[in-house]
């Protein structure tokens, strides 16, 4: 697996095995990122390496809403 320090961003990172479902097959390792976004919340995105080429591919961003009203 080909992963540089310096592709990371600062937060909150895991870097996984991906769990097994068809839609992750592809993939040899998941990223997952956090960062915190004024006025926004909590950002996840999730980056999937594929197997053979190494490959970074977005898999997934998610916006989780911390504001209290």
């Amino acid at each position: 697996m080909c992963i540089n320090k310096k592709d990371i961003p600062l937060g909150k990172v895991r870097i996984g095995k991906p769990k097994a479902r068809t839609s992750q097959s592809k993939f040899q390792a998941m990223i997952e990122m956090g960062h915190d976004c004024p006025g926004v919340g909590k950002v996840k995105l999730t980056v999937g390496v594929k197997l053979r080429t190494h490959i970074k591919i977005q898999y997934c961003i998610t916006a989780i809403d911390t504001t209290q009203e």
